[in-house]
């Protein structure tokens, strides 16, 4: 296990270029059991996945979003056996 935090890039540019297409925190791999939840303006759940390895390509139901603000939560167990969740926003730029 390493130590906490855990660090992450706030704005990506989806759009198929081949640079900074997917939201995904660094290291997370790193971690046992990690997670990565993506939710919407109204609070609802677009994007969930327990593979570190996968990340968020911007989209919802295989559909491109428009650019925005989303609030991401990332969990995990710390070195010391302690939950962390960490939340934040992370913004598509187009």
């Amino acid at each position: 296990w390493v130590q906490c935090p855990i660090e992450n890039i706030n704005i990506f540019t989806p759009n198929n270029d081949g640079t900074n297409d997917f939201f995904v925190p660094i290291n997370l791999n790193q971690y046992p059991n990690p997670y990565l939840l993506i939710f919407n303006r109204w609070g609802d759940v677009i994007f969930h996945t327990n593979d570190p390895s996968l990340g968020w390509d911007g989209t919802y139901k295989g559909q491109p979003l428009a650019p925005d603000v989303f609030v991401y939560s990332i969990g995990t167990t710390c070195d010391n056996g302690q939950a962390l969740e960490t939340k934040g926003n992370v913004m598509i730029v187009r």
